[in-house]
């Protein structure tokens, strides 16, 4: 089991290396530059949508 789970962290590694290589930037780096926004954007969406609720919940209007 420990050999097959470094096996897959050794792969996930490269894999890391090449995008680095290739786009100048990290793992992390490119999932924010790929959905960054839009997961931005939803996660305000909810908040608003969640606030609303606890507001009608209180009596607020």
């Amino acid at each position: 089991m420990i050999l097959i789970s470094s096996l897959i962290t050794l792969l996930l590694q490269v894999m890391c290396a090449k995008l680095g290589i290739v786009t100048g930037m990290d793992l992390a780096q490119t999932t924010k530059a790929l959905v960054g926004k839009r997961t931005d954007r939803r996660a305000v969406d909810h908040h608003q949508i969640s606030n609303h609720r606890d507001r009608n919940r209180q009596g607020y209007r």
